[in-house]
């Protein structure tokens, strides 16, 4: 993608609050300057990570009977995104392949235009693990994104695949150390739009194992996002600091000033593995 189509691009997403940071939505930086402390690259212990391995057929049910139409009636941003997904996928609406309307009204939700309301998600997803029962109120569009990547995961051929992301923000972490995003992490094929998005500031160069493309499943093509799953396990391969870049010198060649290197370790951890429901009956 040119420069001229990247910066285009950046004036949509100033519109439809598309993310790539690692902390919340993210437009444009210069729009969205905030001073932060960094956020650590880590283990992510506190968060949501359950993966719903031996109970996908309760959680579903339970979605769909309790969990969904529950988080609509106390979310009034939840329902009204909901519902604006379901006039993209009506019942009438058949995708031809693995994902049901759910799944593919959940993925809308988080990542297009309108009522959006992944900032709040991806805080609580990071952060309640502690109270997964009791305060998380995003149980339906945590598993339905969940078993949407595994579905697509295995219809991509279960490939690793290299993408790239950038944020604002500053982070700590050191190389040899493993980490999870702890949350949904969105990214991208095109580096050049995670440098964008990053200001040339912080970048993020991925090996993801378990993330799987939207490809078809965004209001922006451009983007050519690949989500990752909150419990996917990387190792930090490598930090590169570069010299910090003048405007002027901030080209699809030159580098972040910071580049973390993330090499998955081809393994998840879930610490909340099916502590919602109970485990499917063999």
């Amino acid at each position: 993608m040119g420069r001229e189509n990247i910066l285009s691009f950046a004036l949509l997403c100033v519109f439809h609050d598309w993310t790539l940071g690692v902390e919340s939505k993210m437009i444009h930086p210069r729009l969205n300057r905030r001073n932060l402390d960094p956020i650590q690259l880590d283990m992510a212990p506190d968060s949501i990570d359950d993966s719903y391995e031996g109970c996908r057929e309760n959680m579903l049910s339970e979605v769909k009977k309790t969990f969904l139409p529950n988080e609509k009636n106390i979310d009034s941003k939840f329902k009204g995104a909901w519902e604006d997904a379901m006039k993209v996928y009506d019942n009438n609406y058949n995708s031809n392949n693995e994902l049901s309307n759910d799944h593919l009204r959940a993925i809308h939700v988080y990542v297009n235009t309108g009522k959006s309301i992944f900032e709040s998600f991806n805080e609580a997803t990071r952060t309640l693990g502690k109270r997964y029962k009791t305060d998380y109120k995003y149980h339906s569009l945590h598993f339905l994104l969940s078993d949407a990547l595994r579905i697509l995961n295995k219809a991509q051929g279960k490939k690793c695949e290299k993408t790239f992301r950038g944020s604002t923000r500053a982070f700590q972490g050191e190389k040899g150390h493993t980490m999870r995003f702890g949350q949904f992490a969105s990214s991208s094929t095109d580096e050049l739009v995670a440098k964008f998005f990053a200001d040339w500031k912080t970048c993020f160069k991925i090996t993801t194992c378990f993330g799987a493309s939207l490809a078809g499943l965004s209001q922006l093509n451009d983007e050519q996002e690949v989500l990752i799953p909150p419990y996917e396990v990387f190792k930090i391969a490598e930090v590169t600091k570069n010299k910090v870049l003048e405007d002027k010198d901030k080209d699809d060649k030159s580098e972040c000033e910071i580049v973390y290197e993330l090499e998955s370790t081809k393994t998840t951890q879930s610490q909340l593995n099916c502590n919602i429901v109970e485990k499917d009956k063999k």
